[in-house]
């Protein structure tokens, strides 16, 4: 790629390089011979597949090196690790975007590091935010973990459209309080929330605060037995709720049903080998 293909573009070459030679043969040659003001309209848009790959360490440099044309053409930002050092990586990070016209954020916590120092403060306009949240409380502070989730989760709560949280610590200090997510009542439509206890209250409490949703997922990511069965929540159109193969022969599946004449949530239990179904309304 010549040279010239970079002149006054504002960024590092080796991320431009990347960047074009993602681009289908007809954008390479447009974007050769585009001017400086149509190369700064575009420059958006050409992220928008981009997959940044490296050390956690790196990534974090690397970002809050950028100058701010790559920062205003991030719209979505996925982070993964295993142990980031939560006081410095989580918060640079953050920091660094902060700016960013992002709109989808995604988090995968390292295992069971503790929470400790000052707490990151997440990300403000979100339309997306997933988590996937181990790590716990430090024994001299309890209650950090969760106050720490609640942090990332509510700076962008009044916009969110979409929400995962996932959580298989076996501990209660893991538990989002939905009550504090009700500013998100009105714009999210897509909740995935997976738990490692059985909690079936939480069926009545969330048609209340989440009254708009169209998709809705609800896993309890506990062991197999009498006592605790797996269940999940999908919008019952355009597709069948999935089936669990789970011990002593039981699937359950609960799909939401927007008919007038039933509770918004319903059960539907199926027994392996027969095709007997068995409705309740959850109230």
């Amino acid at each position: 790629m010549p040279r010239r293909t970079f002149a006054n573009i504002p960024l590092p070459v080796e991320l431009l390089t990347e960047i074009i030679d993602l681009l289908p043969p007809q954008d390479h040659s447009a974007i050769s011979v585009a001017s400086q003001f149509l190369r700064k309209l575009v420059l958006p848009r050409l992220f928008g597949h981009l997959v940044y790959t490296g050390k956690i360490a790196q990534k974090i440099r690397n970002i809050h090196w950028a100058g701010k044309d790559v920062k205003g053409a991030i719209k979505k930002l996925e982070l993964k690790s295993r142990g980031v050092f939560f006081e410095e990586g989580l918060t640079k990070l953050l920091n660094a975007v902060r700016h960013a016209p992002l709109r989808k954020f995604v988090l995968h916590s390292g295992n069971y590091a503790n929470v400790k120092g000052r707490r990151a403060v997440g990300l403000t306009g979100l339309k997306s935010l997933s988590i996937n949240w181990n790590w716990v409380d430090n024994p001299k502070k309890p209650g950090r973990s969760i106050a720490q989730l609640h942090e990332l989760i509510l700076p962008s709560v009044a916009t969110l459209v979409e929400l995962k949280i996932a959580s298989h610590i076996e501990k209660p200090c893991t538990y989002i309080d939905l009550q504090l997510l009700r500013l998100a009542g009105d714009t999210l439509r897509s909740f995935e929330w997976t738990l490692p206890y059985l909690d079936e209250t939480i069926l009545e409490t969330i048609p209340e605060i989440f009254p708009h949703l169209t998709k809705l997922s609800i896993i309890w990511a506990l062991a197999y037995t009498d006592y605790s069965l797996p269940w999940e929540l999908h919008d019952i159109l355009p597709r069948p709720a999935r089936i669990f193969d789970g011990v002593a022969g039981f699937n359950w599946g609960v799909r939401s049903n927007k008919s007038d004449m039933l509770h918004p949530f319903v059960v539907e239990k199926r027994v392996l080998g027969r095709q007997s179904n068995a409705h309740r309304s959850i109230h």
